[in-house]
């Protein structure tokens, strides 16, 4: 046996790799897992400390519909639509839980243009006015089973440092009271296309 009290250098030890060797409670803190053990799974985060992903979809090819299906149901929702640059892609509508009905309103503004709105819509639109860019989505959901889903969106379209971006800001609702959203599905509208490397990543609480 070695003696407690033999300070061995830890120069002087070998990487433990093998599973269940090391027990979690030595980790003292976050700053002691090494930045090569991967992702904590959000299962192991701890309530209340902060966002985690809960899903991820990349398209492979070009494709007029993105989705990420069947996360876990959180209270709170945080989405991100990010695509490269793309010959015709400005217009999308989004849908939740594949619910295509009149259960939509959205109001919207374009470049800081005059609000329009739609009610009894089948999806919540929003439109860049910047054809043929690159562009990114921010969205954030209270999901709350027994509340109207609210909304809170805004997309930006950019052709570069020649261009100034284009942007809309969008509030909607979905009016579902009885489900929390586990599915979003964005699709293109017509004309419009998602290019190869599109990506949509849903974030949660961790409670």
């Amino acid at each position: 046996d070695i003696a407690a009290a033999a300070a061995i250098l830890d120069t002087k030890l070998a990487t433990i790799s093998t599973a269940g060797k090391v027990d979690g409670a030595a980790l003292t803190g976050l700053a002691s897992i090494p930045a090569g053990a991967g992702v904590i799974p959000t299962a192991n985060v701890p309530a209340g400390t902060g966002f985690a992903q809960l899903g991820e979809t990349v398209l492979a090819s070009a494709n007029n519909v993105i989705s990420v299906a069947s996360f876990a149901a959180r209270k709170s929702l945080i989405i991100e639509l990010d695509w490269p640059v793309s010959s015709n892609l400005n217009a999308f509508d989004i849908t939740f839980n594949s619910d295509v009905g009149a259960n939509y309103a959205v109001r919207r503004s374009t470049n800081g243009a005059a609000d329009t709105t739609s009610t009894a819509a089948a999806a919540i639109d929003s439109r860049t006015s910047t054809a043929g860019s690159g562009g990114q989505m921010r969205m954030f959901i209270d999901n709350r089973s027994a509340s109207i889903k609210k909304v809170i969106l805004i997309t930006m379209g950019d052709n570069g440092s020649g261009t100034a971006p284009g942007r809309e800001e969008v509030v909607g609702a979905w009016n579902n009271t009885a489900a929390q959203i586990t599915t979003i599905t964005i699709t293109g509208a017509a004309g419009n296309t998602f290019p190869i490397g599109t990506r949509m990543t849903v974030y949660g609480p961790s409670d």
